[in-house]
């Protein structure tokens, strides 16, 4: 893995992905979610790859489908399969088939609940930079709160969704409403949280990048990533990959000022401290 994509949830990852994705030399999952229950089942042990390809497939979305759907057989009978295989080499594989016809030198992950396991991702591939997507906290906690994703997270008292997210099945009546304050305490906890493990990384592999600054100069900040990770940046690319940014996007929510009277003094300071209003 090139790099990983983490983040609060509800942040802008998914523009940053599209971007990513668009790159020549990139392949980058969408989100797999899968990595956490592969290491903590199999951990650097060489084993049957139809075991590994059982929990990937077991493991879902929000909806209830996977969260990668892709034909098991066509899988097996590609050049890129082996009958035992490590994880690393697993998810290698799984990225070399699905990324076809597509000539990338590098795949990548986008996956932000992996904020949790970036010391894992990192036992597997040690070269494994963590880019940290950042995004004003009251912005987030409301998106958060209309996404059943991070309802089901905040009513459980959960931080992260590969805990959740072997053979889930949505409940028939869905996850009670939450009060605000609870998507404000998930956003500051699951920023923290990497950022306490950022240290423990290898040295020069952890870059923050805010939402607010890829929406005011995406080519600047498409540099910058491209220079971190190590691929080039074409003129084509980036004006490309700086197309995708929506007009209205980064639009602040009108009930702002609402959303953080809901804030506790830990959310305050951490908005303080990142340097959000």
């Amino acid at each position: 893995m090139k790099f990983c994509i983490v983040g609060t949830g509800r942040c802008g990852t998914t523009l940053l992905w599209s971007m990513m994705n668009s790159h020549p030399d990139l392949f980058v999952f969408r989100e797999t979610h899968w990595i956490p229950a592969l290491f903590e089942r199999f951990g650097i042990q060489t084993v049957p790859s139809e075991a590994l390809m059982d929990i990937v497939q077991r493991t879902n979305h929000v909806t209830g489908d996977p969260v990668v759907p892709f034909s098991a057989a066509e899988f097996a009978a590609s050049p890129f399969w082996a009958d035992k295989m490590s994880v690393p080499e697993f998810c290698d594989a799984l990225a070399r088939f699905l990324g076809q016809p597509k000539k990338f030198t590098h795949w990548a992950d986008k996956t932000p609940d992996y904020f949790y396991f970036v010391s894992t991702l990192q036992t597997y591939w040690p070269d494994c930079e963590i880019i940290h997507l950042i995004r004003d906290g009251a912005d987030v906690s409301a998106s958060m709160s209309g996404h059943p994703g991070y309802q089901a997270l905040a009513e459980l008292d959960i931080l992260h969704w590969p805990s959740m997210a072997l053979d889930y099945a949505p409940p028939a009546g869905g996850f009670s409403a939450q009060p605000m304050r609870r998507f404000a305490r998930l956003w500051h906890d699951r920023l923290q949280r990497v950022r306490d493990e950022a240290p423990s990384l290898k040295p020069g592999s952890y870059l923050e990048v805010r939402y607010e600054d890829i929406l005011a100069d995406p080519k600047a900040e498409l540099r910058l990533l491209t220079d971190f990770v190590g691929i080039s940046a074409n003129e084509d690319w980036l004006e490309y990959a700086a197309s995708l940014v929506q007009p209205n996007a980064g639009r602040r929510h009108k009930n702002r000022t609402e959303i953080l009277e809901s804030f506790d003094e830990p959310e305050l300071q951490l908005m303080k401290a990142l340097g959000y209003e």
